[in-house]
């Protein structure tokens, strides 16, 4: 008999192309460092023709910004090889809207490296594939080039230790954020280890996540306005107080030592399994902060962060925070108190775009 599946931390992002509307931070996140890979590519060992290069991305969401960056490596590798198969792959939870991905993929009004204006080009095949990426999830060494852009946060699990002061570990107290250090690195250590099965010799994988200087984290700013806007609800009697003590943000936040331990670490299994060939630690624009820098709008500010916000943490929030079969009603007045603290004091919450990234080489 089967045993049953054990749920992830996280079924997505908010579907129906919000988070796609609401992604520019994510976009600019990824354009920082795909010319990384455009340069890989310029000097790697690709597959003998007439076998396919085989790319994937790891976390696609909605496809958007998992479409444009293919759309940069399938470029670079016609620009090596014109007629080489080229075979795409995005990957992402069972729950995610793969549908949205596809929508995108084939619209005739938009040109992708899939396809212009409805007409599809000549050799590029594009799939997808579910499962979580903490294993594996494409047959053994038929990886080229791999990818991951703003996912690698999520945990898989979340350690048993209580929080209830804040949605996120890094308020919490010294021995709990420790068992969230253990627990993320154990987890990018399956992460590794599966693209390690995946990936060809001499194959790359471009890391890049949200993270930690060792000083501030990417989250701060946001999470701080989501735990003050959840307070909001609490004292309200919106939420209840059990189930906002029981919450936590299933993400860590690493340094970049940390995102390459498992690599660099020789007590880890993974030591003689990956170089690195670039590594670095980018604090990077923000588009809404950028503009609000420049024009003054709070109102425009607070509608752009709040769906930022909204698009990344609502499906954690709903299952986390919100009983069954609670009004629906009480989720809009959440994201509306995120809005009004933003237009009341938006200098509160600033938040800052620090990225930890790696390239590596599958030895």
């Amino acid at each position: 008999m089967l045993g049953e599946l054990e749920m992830p931390t996280t079924i997505g992002m908010k579907s129906e192309g919000f988070y796609d509307r609401n992604s520019s931070f994510q976009r600019v996140t990824m354009e920082a460092v795909i010319g990384w890979a455009r340069e890989a590519i310029a000097e790697m060992t690709l597959p003998d023709e007439p076998a396919p290069i085989t790319l994937a991305d790891y976390g696609c969401s909605e496809g958007k910004n998992s479409i444009a960056a293919m759309g940069h490596l399938v470029n670079a590798l016609r620009a090596r090889h014109p007629q080489q198969p080229l075979c795409v792959v995005h990957t992402d939870l069972p729950t995610n809207n793969f549908n949205r991905l596809f929508l995108s993929l084939h619209d005739p009004t938009q040109n992708n490296y899939f396809q212009s204006e409805g007409k599809r080009h000549d050799g590029i095949f594009s799939l997808t594939a579910s499962g979580s990426f903490f294993d594996p999830l494409l047959a053994p060494k038929s990886v080229t080039l791999a990818t991951t852009f703003i996912s690698l946060q999520w945990m898989d699990r979340v350690p048993d230790v209580p929080i209830p002061e804040f949605i996120g570990y890094m308020e919490a107290s010294p021995a709990a954020q420790q068992a969230f250090a253990r627990q993320a690195q154990e987890d990018l250590t399956r992460f590794y280890s599966a693209r390690a099965t995946e990936l060809a010799s001499g194959g790359k994988l471009l890391i890049i996540i949200p993270g930690s200087d060792g000083q501030r984290r990417s989250s701060d700013g946001g999470y701080n306005l989501l735990n003050d806007a959840i307070g909001d609800l609490v004292r309200a009697g919106r939420i209840s107080q059990g189930r906002f003590e029981s919450f936590v943000m299933p993400n860590y936040f690493r340094t970049l030592e940390e995102l390459t331990a498992p690599v660099t670490l020789p007590s880890s299994p993974l030591h003689e399994v990956f170089s690195i060939d670039r590594s670095e630690t980018l604090e990077l624009p923000i588009p809404f902060e950028e503009e609000y820098r420049r024009t003054g709008d709070v109102l425009a500010y607070a509608s752009t962060y709040t769906g930022f916000l909204r698009a990344l943490s609502e499906p954690v929030v709903v299952s986390g925070l919100f009983e069954p079969g609670q009004d629906r009603a009480v989720v809009d007045e959440l994201y509306d108190r995120v809005r009004a603290r933003l237009v009341a004091t938006p200098q509160r919450y600033t938040v800052r775009n620090i990225e930890v990234a790696a390239l590596l080489t599958r030895r």
